[in-house]
């Protein structure tokens, strides 16, 4: 388990880099834009909630990334009255990330599920 925590919060503070840098997409796809639309978010309002994201925040993953090279990692984040459930990657199998990508970022369809969240 600990090992995990580390990759978890490793991925994180790599993945936080690239948006600080500016290496960052969100992929858009209708149902991140509705909740964009929704929560009354911009690019800004995105990339605070990305960038506020933590270890007890993280749910599932890592995961295999069938659109792009690299893994996935899912995470959930309250915002606004709205549980959003938050799927990112990296592009880089290796773990070294070179473009934070935002791949779901909307309202979850169903209860997530945090298994590092205290209390």
């Amino acid at each position: 388990m600990e090992v995990k925590r580390f990759f978890v919060t490793s991925f994180l503070k790599k993945f936080k880099e690239q948006i600080a840098n500016g290496n960052f997409l969100l992929v858009k796809r209708r149902k991140n834009l509705q909740t964009l639309t929704t929560l009354g978010f911009n690019y800004k309002n995105l990339k605070e909630v990305l960038l506020s994201l933590t270890l007890e925040d993280f749910s599932s993953g890592p995961e295999p990334n069938e659109e792009f090279p690299g893994i996935i990692m899912v995470f959930g984040k309250n915002v606004s009255t709205h549980e959003i459930y938050i799927k990112v990657s990296n592009t880089d199998k290796s773990g070294i990330i070179r473009k934070a990508i935002c791949i779901s970022f909307h309202i979850a369809d169903y209860p997530i599920k945090y298994p590092y969240k205290r209390g």
